[in-house]
């Protein structure tokens, strides 16, 4: 970090440039720069000309097998290529062009435009700009938030259908967690984008770790969902209800402080922590009841982690 003194020309405040930048990106008297204002006093200088950098990525097949196809796939996405080609010499086999298929059905933003026997053209066709992390984030909790709710449902109710829907709900976590990671590593790369956006980098880790655990949350509520539990008594469905309006209660309050940066509800989550432990403790640990009551009390300790992240801001 570089400390410059501000000089008053003729009422105007000038700040020189670092020479080795300014020759790293050949500018010279006379050159333009695009001047951004970010959040919390933040300014962003880069070259009027900004070099778009071409995000394209090819795949030499045949690879090794089709997981390290699948990795390589998933590793060019999260890293913000826009364009992923594979291509060989000899066919593209039927069994590898279902696992990028797999890729594009998993990944959000992606689809297949052009495709012949010996190459593939994968591209994703969102515009990172319009891509508001706090919305996607938003989904995310109510996603979550719905499918642990289910997963008690379908235990109290033996409604197996209602399982099945949990289960597949997962993947459209999966595929927004996904978008937000490659959106907070694509910020990361380019701090006009995070201006563009109205992000810090305080901004990004938070998301980055917030979204984590209620990717986490979606996880157990899966695990919930095949828990088969039979012979349930009447107090442990009473139990189980009062759990699941908790843990509801503690994540949206731990969202919304999170997202507004406020202490305000933060004992109050902690108070519904206890609740929660002291519900499992009263609940008898039966028909592979003692497992269910770990994936409740994961869920718990998200939300305790995600008011975690809001204990730093002093605003109350």
């Amino acid at each position: 970090m570089e400390i410059r003194k501000i000089q008053v020309i003729g009422g105007t405040y000038v700040v020189s440039l670092p020479k080795k930048w300014a020759k790293g990106h050949s500018l010279k008297r006379g050159s333009k720069v695009t001047i951004e204002i970010g959040r919390e006093g933040a300014i962003v200088i880069y070259p009027f000309e900004k070099k778009e950098t071409k995000k394209e990525i090819d795949i030499t097949y045949p690879v090794p097998s089709p997981k390290e196809l699948y990795n390589e796939m998933t590793a060019a996405y999260l890293l913000g290529f826009n364009t992923i080609r594979i291509r060989s010499n000899a066919r593209i086999s039927y069994e590898d062009r279902e696992v990028i298929k797999d890729v594009v059905r998993r990944f959000m933003g992606l689809e297949i435009t052009e495709e012949d026997s010996k190459s593939i053209t994968v591209q994703f066709l969102l515009e990172v700009e319009t891509v508001e992390p706090k919305k996607a984030f938003k989904r995310m909790h109510m996603l979550t938030k719905g499918m642990f709710k289910d997963a008690i449902t379908s235990i109290l109710e033996r409604d197996p259908r209602l399982s099945k829907i949990v289960i597949e709900r997962d993947d459209e976590v999966d595929r927004l967690y996904f978008l937000l990671v490659r959106l907070l590593r694509s910020v990361s790369l380019d701090p006009s984008l995070a201006v563009k956006l109205g992000l810090t980098p305080i901004d990004c880790l938070d998301y980055r770790v917030a979204a984590s655990l209620l990717e986490t949350v979606g996880d157990d509520a899966v695990e919930i969902a095949k828990v088969g539990i039979e012979g349930l008594s009447v107090k442990d469905k009473l139990i189980l209800k009062e759990i699941s309006r908790q843990l509801e209660a503690m994540q949206d309050k731990a969202v919304d402080a999170l997202l507004l940066r406020s202490r305000k509800e933060v004992d109050k989550i902690v108070e519904l922590y206890d609740k929660v432990g002291d519900a499992i403790e009263r609940s008898e640990k039966i028909n592979g009841g003692f497992r269910l009551h770990e994936l409740m009390k994961d869920i718990a300790r998200c939300s305790i982690d995600l008011v975690d992240l809001v204990i730093p801001f002093i605003r109350v």
